[in-house]
C-alpha cells in the first residue's frame, strides 16, 4: 500500500493537482492502515471501517468521506497506474464528462492476467456489460467520477462491480469517457475475483435488462 501511495501522490503532485488520498481500510491487522498513514503524510487519511466488509461498502463510506470535487476509485495493490490517475481526473475537473473510466478493453489498454481462467471470466464479463451499457469495460474498478453526482445512499453494499451499479442508478445522463489502461499484476494481496463474482454480476446484468443504463450512458470520444 506504501509504495502506491507514493506514486499516487507523486502523479498528481506532477500534474499541478490538489488532492486528499483515503485509504479506506476494513479492519486489517496486518499493519496496512499504519504504512498507509505513513505513505498518506498530511495528503489525505485513513478511514477505518467497521461496517460490512466489502469493495462496494468501502467505495461507498469512500464516496461519502471524500470532500474533493472528483473522486477516483482504484485498488490498492498495484494493478492500477498511478500515473494515469491525473489524465482520468482532468476530464472530469475540465467539465468534459461526468465519469473517466479506465478501460482494458480499447486499442492502447490491455491486461497482464494471472490466469487463463481468469481471463476469460473478465472478457466474457465486459461482453455482457457493453451490450448493456455501451461501455468496453463497465466492470472496471479503475475510474473517476463527479462526486456530486453519486447517489451515495442508493449504492449497493456488496459486490465488485461498482461502476457498473453506479451506472445503473446514476440519475439522468451519464456523459462518459473511456480512456486505455495496462491492468498490471498485483504487487501483493489475493484476488477476490472468482466464479461467485461472476455469477453474481451475470444475475445483476439480467435483472437491469429491462432498463439497461445505455438509455442514461453518453459515450465521449
Amino acid at each position: 500500500i506504501g509504495p502506491v501511495v507514493r506514486e499516487v501522490r507523486a502523479a498528481l503532485e506532477s500534474a499541478g493537482m490538489s488532492h486528499e488520498v483515503l485509504v479506506l481500510d476494513d479492519a486489517s491487522d496486518d499493519g496496512t492502515a499504519a504504512e498507509a498513514e505513513r505513505a498518506i503524510g498530511g495528503a489525505g487519511r485513513v478511514v477505518r471501517r467497521s461496517g460490512p466488509r466489502s469493495l462496494a461498502a468501502a467505495v461507498r463510506d469512500g464516496f461519502a468521506t471524500a470532500r474533493a470535487r472528483c473522486a477516483v476509485v482504484m485498488d490498492a495493490d498495484g494493478s492500477h497506474p498511478p500515473e494515469e490517475v491525473p489524465s482520468l481526473v482532468r476530464a472530469v475537473l475540465d467539465g468534459v464528462v461526468d465519469i473517466s473510466v479506465g478501460t482494458r478493453y480499447m486499442p492502447g489498454g490491455g491486461s497482464d492476467w494471472d490466469s487463463p481462467l481468469r481471463r476469460w471470466i473478465s472478457l466474457a464479463g465486459a461482453s455482457l456489460s457493453r451490450r448493456v451499457t455501451g461501455l468496453a469495460d463497465a466492470g472496471s474498478g479503475f475510474f473517476a467520477v463527479r462526486r456530486a453526482g453519486v447517489p451515495v445512499s442508493r449504492l449497493r453494499d456488496s459486490g465488485f462491480k461498482v461502476l457498473f451499479d453506479l451506472l445503473c442508478i446514476w440519475e439522468g445522463e451519464a456523459r462518459v469517457r473511456e480512456v486505455p489502461y495496462r491492468f498490471r499484476r498485483r504487487r501483493a494481496g489475493r484476488s477476490k475475483f472468482g466464479l461467485g463474482v461472476t455469477l453474481r454480476f451475470a444475475v445483476i446484468l439480467l435483472l437491469v435488462l429491462r432498463d439497461p443504463p445505455s438509455r442514461r450512458v453518453r459515450p465521449q470520444v
